[in-house]
Parts: C-alpha cells; structure tokens; sequence
C-alpha cells in the first residue's frame, strides 16, 4: 500500500493505522460506527481501551494525510475529495464498464492481490472480489475474442487466465479451443495433459467432465478421420492420466470408510467426462458401484433431475429393496421428489418448508450412506455449472457427513459460468473447510498430442498444439483436416455440418434448440419429417460427430456443437422451433413444465408461458427449490397483464411464500400487499383469506405484532362468515401462536384449546398434536413445566397414534426440554435414549445433537461428570459439521460447567473465555450471556472480583432485557458477592434486600434453582444477616430435596446429593447449621481375618461411618430409609477393609439385632450385596 501527494510520497504509520486507511478506502464515504471500527481492528481489547487505540491511529493519520476524515462522537467517514484516486477504485469503475477496451485498461492496473501483507477477516471478501473481476475480465475478453474468432488474442487471454489460477480449469479450456481453432489440436490435447498433471499434482484430482469430454472428442475425432477420412473416432486416452490415479485414490480410500468430495474444473471441450468416464471404469473394476447424473442447460422437468437421474442408477437392480431394509418409511417416502417409487411408503406430515426441505436433506443423506454401507459408491455429477440453486443446496447438506462414509461424490463444471452460479460460493467454502479436492484439467501438451497424430504427421505435433492450445476439442478438429489430407488450420465447428442433406440440417436445428439431450419422441414432433427420413438424419449426424446415440434420443457430441448451430439459426425460425417444442413437450412429457414454460417464453407465447411458468414454480415449490420457484413465479408476473385477476393473486401469493423462506423480505411484503389489493377488488373470499394468513404471518416474521394481530383476526372473521373451518383453525392458531410470542399466555392457551376442540371435533389428529404441543409451549414460556409435560405427553400420544413419527421427534425434544426446566434429570435421561434411537432413524441430524446436549447437561446435574463430557463433546462435533457456530459455542459453556465440576478451574476458564468468543463472533447475545456469568462466577471463585463484575453486570443486563427473572437473581446473587469483596458494600446490600424479598415471594422454577439460593445465602452471610441467610439456606435445601424425591434410582440419587459440588456444599453447609454430627469412628473386624478362631486386637481396625447423611432426609419411609444407611455403611466397611457384623451394625443404628437381620434379608432378596462378618 502506498500513498503519493500532489509532488512526492507520503510515509504512512504503520500497523493499524495503515489498516484502517485500507478500510476505510474500501468503502468511502460510508459511515462506520466507532465501536465496529474499534472491535474489528483490536477485537482483543477491553471497548474503553480500543476506543482510544482507534482516536490515536486517526490522529496519526491525520498528521500524515491532512482532514479526510468526518467525525462524530459515533462514527467515522473517509470524505476523499475529487482529486482522490486510488488504484482499486479505478479498476472497480473500469471492470465494471460494458466497454471491452475498459476490461484492458483494468487488467493493466491489476498488480495482485489486495493487500496481501494483512490476514483479517474483513479483508478477506474485498481482495476475493477484485481478484474475482480480473479472472472475470481474463475470461470475458477470451471470450469475446473466441465470438470475434480472434483466435491468437484468445489463446493469449486464457494463457494470463491460467497462469493468474492454474488449477481454474476454465482457463486451460479456453486455451485448448483456442489452440484447437488455430488448427493447434496437438497443442489443444498437451495442454490437456499439462491440465491433468498439475491437477494430479498439486490436487490428487483428475479434470472436470467437460475438460475429459473435450479432450474426448479430439482423440474421437482423430481414430474417425483416420478410419473414415471425415468421420471422427474415439481418441485414446492421453494427457490425463495422473488425474485419473489422483482420483481413483480417492475411490480406494472411501473404500476404506474415509469418503471424499471432487471437483473436475474445466473449460468446455477440456476433457471432464472423458476423464469421468474413465474413473468411472476404474472404479468399476476395483468393484465400486458408480451412478452418474448431469444438469443441463435448458430447464429440466425438475431442478432436481441430476439427483433423480443418479438414483435411478444406484438404486436399480436389488439396490432398493436393500435399502427399503436398512431405512424406515418416512425416510424413504421423504425422497419421493427424487425417487417417485417410495412415494408410498408413508405418509408424512406436513412441515413448514425450510423443515420439510430439511427432511428432505437428511433422507437423501439417509439413503446414500445405506447405499454406501451395502458397498462403496462413487456418485458422479456432471455440467453443475448449469446446476438449479436446489441442487447446489442438496449437495451443501450431504457434504460435511462424506468424510465418514465410503463414499466419493464427482462434480465437474466449467469455469468461469461456474462463477456466475450459486454453487461458485459453495465450492469456495467447501474448499477452504477442507472439505473439496478440485482437479483443474490443462490443455494437452505436445507430447500427448503427438500420441493422436496419424504416422503420417508424426512431426506436426508442435503445430496441432499451436492451432488447437491443447484443448482436445479443437485438437480434434485440426486432426480431422490431417486426416483428411488438408492443411491445419483454424477450426469451424460450423463446417462440420455443412452439406449436411435438408433433412438432415432441419433435423439438426431442431435438436439444437431442444436442448444438449434431445428426448427423440420429442425431437420427432418437432420436425416435419417421416420417421424413417427422422432415422436416417440422426444416423448422419451421428456420422458426422454431430450427435451420438443415447437410451432416451441423442446427446449432442458436445454442447459447443449445439451452442453454434443455435446461434447460427435465424430468430424467427428460433422461435417457430421452441413453439414446436413445447407442443411436442405437452404431448410426451405433460410434467415437464419448467421446460415447456422455458419454450413458449423463447417462441413469445406470453400468456401460455405464464401459465406454465405459474405451474412450474408450484412444482420447484413441491421440490423445495425456492430459488428456482421465485424465478418462475417473477417471470410469470412479467408475461402476466397488469390487471387483478384470480391468476396473478395466485401467484403473487406463491412468490410471496417463495420470498419468504428464502429471507427476502422487501420482496415478499411487495408481493403480499399486491396480493391483498388484488383479492380486495376481486372480492374473492378464500383468495383473501390466504392473502390475509400470509400478510400475518410477514408482520409476525417482521415484529410488526400489532399488525399481524389485525390480519389474523380479519382472515378468523372471513373464516368464519364464509365456514371455512380449517383456515378457521389456522386463524386461530396463529393467533394463538403470537399471543405466546408477545407472552400473552391466557390468551395463547384459549386460543390452542378453540384449535384443539375444533380439530377434535373434526378428527383432525394432526392438528390436535399440533395444538397441544402449543399449550405444552405456552405453559413452558408460563414458568408451568410440570403442565408442559401433560400437554406434551398428549401431543405425543396422538403423534404416535397417527405414525407421525417426524412430529413425534418434535415433540419428544419439547419434553426432554420440561424435563430440563423441572430438574428430573432421570426421566430426562431415559426419555433421551429412546429419543436418540428415533432422531437416528430419521436423519434428524439437528434433534439429535440437541438431545446430546441436554442429556450431557443432565448427567452433569447428576454429578456423572465423565459421562457428560462424553456426550457434550460428541455435540460439539456435530454442531461444528452442521456449521452452527452459536450451538456449539453454548456446548462448549456446558463443557466448562463440566471441567468446574472436576476441579480443572484453568480448563473451565478456557472453555468459558471460547465460549464468549464464539457468542460475539456470531452476535449471539443471550449465549454470550451465558458465558458471561459463568465466567463471571468463576473468576471470583478465583479471587478475581474486580474482573468478574462486569461479565455479571452484562448477563444481569441480558436476562433483564428477556425477563428471565431466575437467571437474573442467579447473576445477581454472585455480583452481589463480587461487589462486596471490591469494596462497594451498598450495592450489595440493595441487592440482598430484593433478592429477600423474591425468596419470600417464591414461586420461582427453572433450571437449578438452588443455585441462586446458595448464592444468596453466601451473600447474606457475608452481609452479617444470620438469620436470613440461614431461611435460604433451608430453602436450598429444600429445593435440593425436591429434585432428590423426583429422582427414582437411589444410586443416582444418592450420586446426585454427593457427587456435585454445589449439591454437597449445600447438604454440608445445612448439616453444620442443624449441629448434626454425621460421623462417628469405630472398631471393626479386618475382611481378612480368618472365621473360626478367637479374634486378637490386631484383627481390629478403626473406620470412619457415616451415620447420617443429607440424602437420607428425603427417603420417606423409615424402613427404606434404613435400609438406604445400611447399605452405606456397608459400602463405608468395605471401602476401609473391614466386615462388620450385625451387632455392630445395630449398634451404630441404635436398634436390635432382629431388626437388623430383617433388613438384611430384605435386601439379599433385592439382589444387593452383603459385605458382612458372616456373610461374605
């Protein structure tokens, strides 16, 4: 970075203030917030301190640069005058200009990249940009130079392309057209080769589909020129052979369970689905099952179709009934979008979209990993450069598991239109997370080259590689002029059909415009053609390398063919031929509307297109493939007359809902406004009540309560003028629902009942689940736990008598939930195991590490420390695979719970101090408050006050803001103890005055209660206040006893009192209080002295036993709890080498031997062990 004056350079400071400049030159004239500044560029500095760093580097800058800056009290503006010019501005503006000329002048000012001495994050997407726009003006001006068949200018373009990113396999396509079209196809198939041996190299990964296909149809051509002068044949494979190994090292390692994710990178022509088909071979041999599937350019009857495609191979033969085994039916039924057969299988509820997309993910995950199990798969998707948003979506979801399945999935795309596509952002972020080996597939060299020259122009190497760059395509059409005895030169793809027969040519330009595949019942409807003559066109093309046979019609041999002969058509004959394509779509393959719907549009059939395109997004809907429905549903609107209609409501209300999942929310309120309007003046009764549910569910979504308070009511009144009684139900669900939200609880619960009722009365079981896991929600909110457990328990009950085993997972996580809040931690745990089992078996991967999480946060409670380590790390994992960042900050707070339970006070610290990290990373407020009282309580644990006020102070803002009282008084009670010991007695004394007061109230419930009451009672304490702090002690030992008595085991029960620090301290702070002397010393008999003789003294040893312990108080009934003693002291005895006999355990209890003896034999028929004198 450097900064020149007017007449000479200006030295800069150093560090951060030479950061900041760069920042704020990033975005000038935007305003940024002091306090974003401060934290971005000292994120590790209190706020007060980089709030004064931030003023002195402004002050040094100013020093240097003069006044340009604009300062208030909150923000800070870079005010760079006319004069200013800065290098990245000036290529921004150039970059972004439609002149060409602009594009050079851009690329002339590109030095690298930006900044690249600094490493912060905010740098980050800044540089990828600019970088981004100097790839994407190599590639724009190769481009224009392959349209202007300026083909020198290409091969030079694409070169600078590949050498500024080697492995852009784009680039070395590019290159090999370029090469290719000089009449260089030598040269086109060694820069292939070269593609293939840095990919090998530096990747371990073979080329893209497209790059192997290119170079494919080079090596094609040339044994066809050779064999039938013209014609082309298939070339051998050259060039490509170390990205071949590299790959099918991937498909021996999932072998082995460690699964893996590919990426072929390639310029059209390069050679990808040669190299596919290869790997495909290989993998085959080593005795991999593989499947394939590829998108397509035109739409296809599903965004989905690659997927469906795929499936269809891996699962034929006996593959689907072996899975039908391995898989429940919801899960199968749930990938009906890209498996109809399992359709059937169940019915499943109805979710809300992003959750029914969510099942939809996991059952594909499901399915794939059964396959995987049966035996290792290579699962192969070509030309994802045209893939749907839909199923770029579906592959986010199934990468982050492939690494412990055996299982390799192959994706190969070209570059740079991948750039241009949803997934150039997936590829970027699997790639940095480690996650994605991409192979970038090079032009041919000489060398390979030279393998598919014909003896005759053996020497002509060099020269084939200099017309064709290496790229296999264009190799191809070089060699072809070799062969048939003419002279290398730049190649026409268009020459390849002329003289074509009539017939043929018109058949040719039909099937260019139907798209890369030609289904032939179709392609047979567009032509005016007999069959026969249809039979014998095809067979010419096929000769001529035009197009080759498939099972369904014909591909075109490449899409470059298809792209010439249909840029070459004439616009109106265009258009006759996608009108004729879309009749000929609506008699064969009725379904397929996002194809129809793409033909009439290009043919100018604005009505019918609309039409179609309104279907098409209902069904990308069906799919969950939001994006793609959204387009469909603007296009329609577009085509669609201005005027209000039953038609334009629909789908204003369908993009609506499109908008709405996929977070676009000024489009989606525009769309819901228009909608109403338009159902107001057609006085449409059920359109308007739909339009009035959306509306309120947008003001819901949108904090606008008031508002969607009002749209609710007006649709419930609509409803029930007209009888509509289930959008009566949903009108009043939804009122229900943010009557709970707004913690309107009466109003929530009679809403939920009406609904109940009302679906009861109808036998609607499925709304009956769902309105009492709302009153289960509301009396939860309410503070009334033990109530949330009856409604949920119902709710479950039906969901398991309908099968509605997804609502039942829902429900059962609810539950585990109230049995946190009510501190039963056995039932909590036993119910988790059971829910563990069931979120397992539907893919659930969300639930399920939930359910970790709070059995880990249960098994802490119950002092098993170990265990609940075990689970709590296993949830960290999870959450660190599903990428939520938040959850697996909260997990690592319960984690420092657990090191504080064990004693690691410096392990509790580090989790905590993560924990907080991770939180304001991600702008978690309410997790970040978590960590802050427990960070807070342990550092005064530590003897660091000072230091643990302001975390305190924080949380205690935090809950205050939620109205989450208990959670409050808890981070109260502990500041009150900081302040008290940093000096600041008054405040500490205003605090146990309220808290008091709260304990006299009563009434509170929540999460470990005692907690708070322990607190305070230290508090109180420490403030000479005896008799209070002795009341809350007793009502924390009381509490303790509540939870005690709820626990049925006596092991975990007794593990609960003993095992947990807070829980001990408590039990032995309330022995001291009520002078219970709990131990006494004795005189046993050592275990290993011997029966049958007179004892002597040295067979005596003194013990310790534990005559009264806390737990004992909460078993009720004398004689269990006598037994309980019993078998502590026995356990005490054993422990210490001794073996009592029943005199002595009568005297220690203070009652006869006959009791005693009773009590054992109770026991022994309970199957406990009796370590005594006479019983061992």
């Amino acid at each position: 970075m450097r900064v020149r004056g007017p007449d000479r350079s200006l030295e800069l400071p150093g560090g951060k203030p030479r950061r900041l400049l760069a920042y704020l030159l990033l975005s000038p004239e935007a305003a940024h917030p002091r306090e974003r500044l401060a934290g971005l560029l000292w994120p590790e500095a209190p706020p007060d301190r980089a709030g004064r760093y931030l003023s002195n580097a402004l002050y040094r800058l100013r020093k240097t640069l003069g006044v340009v800056f604009k300062t208030d009290d909150d923000s800070l503006t870079l005010s760079a005058g006319p004069e200013a010019w800065v290098d990245a501005w000036e290529f921004e503006r150039l970059a972004r200009s439609a002149d060409p000329a602009h594009w050079e002048q851009a690329l002339a000012l590109y030095a690298g990249d930006l900044l690249p001495e600094v490493y912060d994050d905010w740098v980050l997407l800044p540089r990828l940009a600019l970088r981004e726009h100097y790839l994407r003006l190599l590639q724009q001006l190769g481009e224009r130079a392959e349209a202007g068949r300026d083909w020198i200018r290409a091969a030079d373009h694409y070169r600078r392309l590949a050498a500024a990113d080697p492995l852009r396999e784009a680039a070395h396509r590019g290159l090999m057209r370029a090469l290719a079209a000089l009449g260089r196809g030598p040269a086109a198939l060694e820069a292939y080769a070269g593609l293939t041996e840095l990919l090998a190299r530096e990747l371990g990964a073979s080329p893209a589909a497209e790059t192997l296909t290119l170079a494919e149809q080079v090596q094609s051509e040339l044994e066809l020129a050779r064999a039938q002068g013209l014609q082309r044949s298939r070339p051998p494979f050259v060039g490509r052979r170390i990205e071949r190994a590299m790959a099918l090292e991937a498909v021996e390692a999932a072998s082995a369970g460690h699964g893996q994710l590919l990426a072929l990178e390639g310029e059209a022509g390069i050679g990808k689905s040669r190299l596919l088909a290869e790997v495909a071979a290989g993998a085959a041999w080593r005795g991999v099952a593989v499947a394939a599937g590829r998108a397509t350019e035109y739409p296809a009857a599903s965004p989905l179709a690659p997927l469906a495609e795929l499936l269809a191979s891996a699962l034929a033969g006996p593959r689907a009934a072996q899975v039908e085994t391995l898989q429940p039916a919801e899960m199968l039924a749930a990938l009906a979008p890209v498996y109809d057969r399992w359709r059937a299988r169940a019915e499943l509820a109805e979710l809300p979209p992003l959750q029914a997309r969510q099942r939809f993910h996991q059952a594909l995950g499901a399915v794939l990993h059964a396959l995987a199990r049966i035996t290792p798969q290579v699962l192969m998707l070509d030309d994802l450069h045209w893939g749907a948003p839909t199923l770029w979506d579906a592959l986010d979801a199934l990468v982050p598991a492939l690494a412990s399945h055996r299982l390799v999935v192959v994706i190969a795309y070209r570059r740079p239109e991948i750039e241009q596509n949803l997934g150039w952002a997936m590829l970027q972020r699997w790639e940095r997370q480690a996650w994605l080996k991409v192979l970038r597939l090079p032009p041919l060299d000489q060398q390979a080259i030279a393998q598919l020259l014909p003896p005759a122009a053996a020497g002509r190497a060099a020269e084939v590689l200099a017309l064709s760059g290496g790229n296999p395509f264009f190799v191809a059409e070089v060699l072809a002029q070799l062969s048939a005895g003419g002279q290398p030169r730049r190649a026409s793809i268009l020459a390849r059909a002329a003289g074509l027969p009539p017939a043929a040519r018109a058949a040719l330009d039909a099937a260019a415009v139907s798209g890369l595949s030609v289904p032939y019942p179709v392609w047979a409807r567009m032509v005016a053609l007999p069959p026969l003559k249809l039979a014998q066109a095809a067979d010419q093309l096929a000769a001529r390398g035009l197009l080759q046979p498939t099972g369904a019609g014909y591909d075109f041999a490449h899409d470059l063919i298809r792209e010439a002969v249909y840029q070459a058509l004439p616009a109106a004959r265009r258009r006759r031929l996608h009108r004729a394509a879309a009749r000929g779509l609506a008699a064969c393959d009725p379904d397929n509307q996002r194809a129809r719907a793409f033909h009439l549009d290009q043919a100018g059939a604005r009505r019918d297109a609309a039409a179609a395109y309104q279907l098409a997004g209902l069904a990308d809907q069906a799919r969950f493939a939001f994006a793609e429905a959204r387009a469909a549903f603007e296009r329609a609107l577009e085509l669609l007359p201005a005027a209000a209609q039953r038609e334009r409501v629909e789908t204003l209300l369908a993009l609506a809902q499109a908008c709405g999942v996929l977070g676009e929310r000024p489009r989606q309120q525009a769309a819901i406004e228009a909608a109403l309007r338009d159902a107001h003046r057609l006085a449409d009764g059920p359109l308007l009540i739909r339009a009035l549910l959306q509306a309120g569910r947008f003001a819901a979504q949108t904090s606008q309560l008031r508002q969607a308070a009002d749209r609710y009511g007006e649709a419930l009144d609509l409803a029930r003028r007209t009888g509509d009684s289930l959008q009566e139900m949903e009108s009043t669900f939804s009122l229900g629902d943010l009557a709970a939200r707004q913690g309107h609880h009466r109003e929530a619960q009679a809403r939920f009942q009406q609904v109940l009722a009302q679906a009861r009365g109808l036998g609607d079981q499925g709304r009956a689940a769902r309105a009492l896991r709302g009153l289960g929600m509301v009396a939860r909110r309410s503070g009334q736990a033990a109530e949330a457990v009856t409604w949920f328990e119902q709710a479950l009950a039906v969901q398991q008598a309908i099968g509605d085993r997804i609502g039942e997972s829902i429900t059962r996580v609810n539950l585990l939930s109230s049995f946190y809040d009510l501190s039963a931690w056995d039932r909590l745990i036993a119910l988790a195991d059971e829910t563990l089992a069931l979120c397992e078996a539907l893919g659930r991967r969300e639930s399920l590490v939930l359910v970790r999480h709070l059995q880990g946060l249960a098994l802490c409670a119950l002092g098993d420390v170990r265990a609940a380590r075990g689970r709590l790390a296993d949830a960290l994992a999870m959450y660190a695979a599903l990428g939520d960042q938040v959850a697996a900050g909260l997990t690592r707070n319960a984690l420092g719970l657990a090191a504080e339970a064990e004693g690691d006070l410096a392990g509790a610290q580090r989790e905590y101090e993560s924990a907080l990290a991770s939180a304001e990373a991600a702008g978690a407020t309410t997790e970040a408050a978590y960590a802050r009282h427990d960070l807070g309580a342990l550092l005064f644990q530590l003897g660091q006050p000072a230091a643990a006020v302001p975390l305190l102070e924080a949380a205690r803002a935090k809950w205050r803001e939620l109205g989450n009282e208990l959670l409050r008084l808890k981070s109260e009670a502990i500041l009150g103890l900081a302040w008290l010991e940093s000096g600041h007695r008054t405040g500490a004394q205003t605090l146990a005055q309220e808290h008091w007061a709260a304990f006299r109230r009563g009434g509170l419930t929540g999460e470990q209660p005692q907690a708070w009451l322990w607190a305070l009672s230290r508090l109180l304490s420490a403030l000479d206040q005896p008799e209070r702090a002795a009341a809350v002690l007793r009502g924390a030992y009381a509490e303790l006893g509540r939870q005690g008595q709820a626990i049925a085991s006596a092991q975990l029960r007794r593990q609960f009192f003993m095992a947990v620090p807070l829980n001990r301290a408590i039990l032995e702070a309330h022995a001291r209080l009520t002078g219970a002397q709990p131990r006494i010393s004795v005189q046993l008999v050592r275990q290993t002295a011997p029966l049958g003789r007179p004892l002597d003294e040295a067979d005596y040893i003194p013990i310790e036993w534990t005559v009264a312990a806390p737990d004992d108080d909460f078993v009720t009934r004398p004689d269990e709890r006598r037994r309980h003693i019993l078998q502590r002291l026995l356990a005490e005895a054993q422990a210490q080498g001794a073996a009592p006999t029943d005199d002595d355990l009568a005297r220690a209890l203070g009652v006869s031997r006959r009791t005693i003896e009773r009590d054992m034999a109770a026991l022994q028929a309970a199957g406990h062990s009796l370590p005594t004198r006479r019983r061992r």
